[in-house]
Protein backbone atom coordinates (compact mmCIF):
# COMPACT_ATOMS: atom_id res chain seq x y z
CA UNK A 1 0.00 0.00 0.00
CA UNK A 2 1.32 3.84 -0.82
CA UNK A 3 -0.22 4.91 2.17
CA UNK A 4 1.37 2.75 4.55
CA UNK A 5 5.48 2.02 5.73
CA UNK A 6 7.25 0.32 2.89
CA UNK A 7 9.71 -1.86 2.69
CA UNK A 8 11.99 -3.85 0.50
CA UNK A 9 14.77 -6.27 2.19
CA UNK A 10 17.45 -7.31 0.08
CA UNK A 11 19.73 -10.70 1.15
CA UNK A 12 23.53 -11.63 -0.65
CA UNK A 13 21.39 -13.31 -3.11
CA UNK A 14 20.26 -9.86 -4.43
CA UNK A 15 24.04 -9.25 -5.60
CA UNK A 16 23.97 -6.08 -3.85
CA UNK A 17 27.27 -3.91 -4.29
CA UNK A 18 28.62 -1.88 -1.24
CA UNK A 19 31.65 0.73 -1.85
CA UNK A 20 33.36 3.50 0.47
CA UNK A 21 36.37 5.05 -1.57
CA UNK A 22 39.23 5.30 1.11
CA UNK A 23 39.05 8.31 3.52
CA UNK A 24 35.45 9.30 2.49
CA UNK A 25 32.99 9.80 4.98
CA UNK A 26 30.37 8.59 2.08
CA UNK A 27 29.50 5.32 0.96
CA UNK A 28 27.65 3.96 -1.80
CA UNK A 29 25.05 0.92 -2.57
CA UNK A 30 24.23 -0.79 -5.69
CA UNK A 31 20.95 -2.41 -5.79
CA UNK A 32 18.83 -4.54 -8.51
CA UNK A 33 16.45 -3.07 -10.73
CA UNK A 34 17.13 0.27 -9.47
CA UNK A 35 19.24 2.83 -11.69
CA UNK A 36 22.86 3.80 -10.07
CA UNK A 37 23.90 3.77 -7.04
CA UNK A 38 22.42 5.09 -3.22
CA UNK A 39 24.48 7.71 -0.95
CA UNK A 40 24.49 6.75 3.05
CA UNK A 41 26.60 8.37 5.32
CA UNK A 42 29.41 5.76 6.22
CA UNK A 43 29.33 6.90 10.31
CA UNK A 44 31.56 3.55 11.39
CA UNK A 45 34.65 1.56 9.75
CA UNK A 46 32.58 -1.63 9.02
CA UNK A 47 33.74 -4.68 6.94
CA UNK A 48 31.04 -4.29 3.86
CA UNK A 49 31.74 -8.02 2.98
CA UNK A 50 30.35 -8.95 6.54
CA UNK A 51 26.81 -6.80 5.43
CA UNK A 52 23.91 -10.07 4.88
CA UNK A 53 20.99 -7.96 4.61
CA UNK A 54 19.92 -4.58 3.34
CA UNK A 55 16.70 -3.43 3.92
CA UNK A 56 15.13 -0.04 2.37
CA UNK A 57 12.38 1.61 4.28
CA UNK A 58 10.26 4.64 3.32
CA UNK A 59 8.23 6.68 6.30
CA UNK A 60 5.67 8.48 6.56
CA UNK A 61 7.02 11.67 6.05
CA UNK A 62 8.58 10.84 2.83
CA UNK A 63 12.22 9.94 3.63
CA UNK A 64 13.88 7.09 2.89
CA UNK A 65 16.33 4.94 5.33
CA UNK A 66 19.09 2.18 4.52
CA UNK A 67 19.02 -0.74 6.91
CA UNK A 68 22.25 -3.11 7.17
CA UNK A 69 22.92 -6.43 9.23
CA UNK A 70 26.59 -7.35 9.66
CA UNK A 71 29.25 -8.97 12.07
CA UNK A 72 30.49 -6.56 14.78
CA UNK A 73 32.40 -7.84 17.42
CA UNK A 74 31.80 -5.55 21.05
CA UNK A 75 34.08 -3.88 22.39
CA UNK A 76 35.34 -4.21 25.53
CA UNK A 77 35.80 -0.90 28.04
CA UNK A 78 39.04 -0.46 30.62
CA UNK A 79 37.50 -1.77 33.90
CA UNK A 80 37.03 1.48 35.98
CA UNK A 81 36.69 1.90 39.43
CA UNK A 82 33.78 4.17 39.42
CA UNK A 83 29.81 3.64 39.83
CA UNK A 84 26.98 5.93 40.09
CA UNK A 85 23.14 5.99 40.24
CA UNK A 86 20.47 6.79 38.19
CA UNK A 87 17.38 8.46 39.24
CA UNK A 88 15.01 9.06 36.12
CA UNK A 89 12.77 12.14 36.53
CA UNK A 90 10.06 14.34 34.66
CA UNK A 91 11.57 18.10 35.99
CA UNK A 92 15.15 16.69 35.04
CA UNK A 93 15.78 14.04 33.04
CA UNK A 94 18.05 12.01 35.83
CA UNK A 95 19.78 12.75 38.75
CA UNK A 96 23.45 11.37 38.67
CA UNK A 97 24.75 10.52 41.76
CA UNK A 98 28.74 8.78 41.29
CA UNK A 99 30.74 7.15 43.39
CA UNK A 100 33.88 9.99 42.59
CA UNK A 101 31.62 12.06 43.89
CA UNK A 102 30.18 13.80 41.65
CA UNK A 103 26.75 14.74 41.73
CA UNK A 104 24.83 16.72 38.61
CA UNK A 105 21.08 17.01 36.96
CA UNK A 106 20.34 15.80 33.42
CA UNK A 107 18.18 18.89 31.54
CA UNK A 108 14.99 17.40 30.22
CA UNK A 109 14.27 19.13 26.85
CA UNK A 110 10.84 18.22 26.43
CA UNK A 111 10.95 17.86 22.36
CA UNK A 112 7.36 17.28 22.01
CA UNK A 113 6.94 19.84 24.45
CA UNK A 114 8.59 22.46 22.04
CA UNK A 115 6.99 21.25 19.17
CA UNK A 116 3.10 21.16 20.29
CA UNK A 117 2.70 24.79 18.60
CA UNK A 118 3.79 23.65 15.10
CA UNK A 119 2.48 20.26 15.52
CA UNK A 120 -1.03 22.01 16.84
CA UNK A 121 -0.82 24.34 13.42
CA UNK A 122 -0.11 21.28 10.83
CA UNK A 123 -2.81 19.23 12.49
CA UNK A 124 -5.03 21.83 12.00
CA UNK A 125 -4.24 22.43 8.54
CA UNK A 126 -4.36 18.64 7.71
CA UNK A 127 -8.07 18.59 9.65
CA UNK A 128 -9.18 21.09 6.99
CA UNK A 129 -8.42 19.25 3.72
CA UNK A 130 -10.43 17.22 2.01
CA UNK A 131 -10.08 13.49 2.32
CA UNK A 132 -8.20 11.87 -0.48
CA UNK A 133 -6.61 15.09 -1.94
CA UNK A 134 -3.61 16.11 -3.04
CA UNK A 135 -3.07 18.58 -0.48
CA UNK A 136 -4.01 16.91 2.38
CA UNK A 137 -1.28 14.15 1.28
CA UNK A 138 0.97 17.27 1.69
CA UNK A 139 -0.60 18.28 4.70
CA UNK A 140 -0.19 14.74 6.47
CA UNK A 141 3.38 14.60 5.58
CA UNK A 142 4.17 18.09 7.37
CA UNK A 143 2.75 16.85 10.24
CA UNK A 144 4.89 13.18 9.86
CA UNK A 145 7.55 15.35 9.71
CA UNK A 146 7.73 16.99 12.81
CA UNK A 147 7.06 14.07 14.58
CA UNK A 148 9.82 12.25 13.07
CA UNK A 149 12.25 15.90 14.33
CA UNK A 150 11.01 14.70 17.76
CA UNK A 151 11.72 11.18 17.41
CA UNK A 152 15.21 11.59 16.53
CA UNK A 153 15.65 14.37 18.63
CA UNK A 154 14.65 12.55 21.57
CA UNK A 155 16.92 9.73 20.65
CA UNK A 156 20.53 11.36 20.14
CA UNK A 157 19.72 12.91 23.21
CA UNK A 158 19.15 9.71 25.38
CA UNK A 159 22.15 8.24 23.18
CA UNK A 160 24.58 10.79 23.92
CA UNK A 161 23.65 10.18 27.40
CA UNK A 162 23.40 6.70 27.88
CA UNK A 163 26.86 6.35 26.03
CA UNK A 164 28.33 8.86 28.40
CA UNK A 165 27.34 6.78 31.48
CA UNK A 166 28.53 3.52 30.24
CA UNK A 167 32.35 5.15 29.58
CA UNK A 168 32.43 6.80 32.69
CA UNK A 169 31.22 4.40 34.92
CA UNK A 170 32.16 0.36 35.53
CA UNK A 171 28.16 -0.22 37.62
CA UNK A 172 25.23 1.55 36.81
CA UNK A 173 22.01 1.69 39.43
CA UNK A 174 18.70 2.39 38.04
CA UNK A 175 15.58 1.74 39.34
CA UNK A 176 12.85 -0.46 37.67
CA UNK A 177 10.49 1.65 37.12
CA UNK A 178 7.00 0.75 35.05
CA UNK A 179 6.99 3.47 32.49
CA UNK A 180 3.42 2.11 30.78
CA UNK A 181 1.93 2.12 34.30
CA UNK A 182 2.44 5.62 34.98
CA UNK A 183 1.63 6.33 31.35
CA UNK A 184 -1.70 5.66 32.39
CA UNK A 185 -2.20 8.38 34.88
CA UNK A 186 -4.39 11.67 32.61
CA UNK A 187 -1.88 14.30 33.87
CA UNK A 188 1.51 12.42 33.26
CA UNK A 189 1.25 10.28 30.30
CA UNK A 190 2.23 12.84 27.84
CA UNK A 191 5.44 13.86 29.96
CA UNK A 192 6.48 10.62 30.57
CA UNK A 193 6.44 9.37 26.99
CA UNK A 194 8.03 12.67 26.14
CA UNK A 195 11.16 11.66 28.61
CA UNK A 196 11.46 8.07 26.87
CA UNK A 197 12.16 6.60 30.11
CA UNK A 198 11.77 3.27 28.55
CA UNK A 199 14.45 3.72 25.37
CA UNK A 200 16.83 5.46 27.59
CA UNK A 201 16.92 2.17 29.79
CA UNK A 202 17.31 0.09 26.63
CA UNK A 203 20.23 1.37 24.94
CA UNK A 204 21.52 1.17 28.55
CA UNK A 205 21.57 -1.71 28.61
CA UNK A 206 22.71 -3.03 25.48
CA UNK A 207 25.40 -0.67 25.82
CA UNK A 208 26.43 -1.84 28.90
CA UNK A 209 26.30 -5.25 27.64
CA UNK A 210 28.85 -4.81 24.58
CA UNK A 211 31.12 -2.75 26.97
CA UNK A 212 31.80 -5.11 29.97
CA UNK A 213 29.81 -2.89 32.31
CA UNK A 214 26.71 -4.06 34.61
CA UNK A 215 23.17 -2.99 35.34
CA UNK A 216 21.53 -2.85 38.52
CA UNK A 217 17.81 -2.28 38.67
CA UNK A 218 16.96 -1.44 42.06
CA UNK A 219 13.06 -2.94 42.88
CA UNK A 220 10.60 -0.27 41.80
CA UNK A 221 9.29 -0.77 45.98
CA UNK A 222 12.64 -0.27 47.93
CA UNK A 223 12.01 1.72 50.20
CA UNK A 224 15.27 4.48 49.25
CA UNK A 225 14.01 7.64 50.81
CA UNK A 226 13.25 5.85 53.69
CA UNK A 227 17.05 4.93 54.32
CA UNK A 228 20.13 6.54 55.43
CA UNK A 229 22.71 6.06 53.26
CA UNK A 230 25.50 6.19 55.95
CA UNK A 231 24.06 3.84 58.94
CA UNK A 232 21.05 2.14 56.76
CA UNK A 233 18.85 2.92 59.71
CA UNK A 234 15.32 3.76 58.63
CA UNK A 235 13.33 6.84 59.48
CA UNK A 236 10.05 5.71 57.93
CA UNK A 237 7.55 7.69 54.68
CA UNK A 238 8.25 11.23 53.92
CA UNK A 239 5.59 13.07 51.44
CA UNK A 240 7.36 14.41 48.54
CA UNK A 241 7.93 17.98 50.19
CA UNK A 242 10.54 17.11 52.40
CA UNK A 243 13.76 17.25 50.53
CA UNK A 244 16.00 16.73 53.11
CA UNK A 245 16.15 15.18 56.43
CA UNK A 246 18.03 14.33 59.14
CA UNK A 247 18.83 10.61 60.68
CA UNK A 248 17.43 10.11 64.03
CA UNK A 249 20.02 7.77 64.61
CA UNK A 250 23.26 8.83 63.66
CA UNK A 251 22.49 12.32 63.00
CA UNK A 252 23.90 13.06 59.43
CA UNK A 253 22.05 15.48 56.75
CA UNK A 254 20.61 13.83 53.68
Amino acid sequence: SKRKRQTASFSKAAKFRIRQPQDCRWGFIRLPKINGELKFRACRDIDWDTVGTITIMRSSSGFYEVSMTHDIKPTILPETTAACGVDLGLTSLAAVVSSNPDRYLVNNPRYYHQSQHALAAAQRSLSRKKKGSANRKKAAKKVAKIHRKVARQRKDHLDKLSRQLVNDNQVIGIEDLSAASLARSLRLSKSVYDAGWGMFRSMLTYKANDAGRTIIAADRFFPSSQLCSICEHRNGKKPLNIRTWTCNNCGNTL
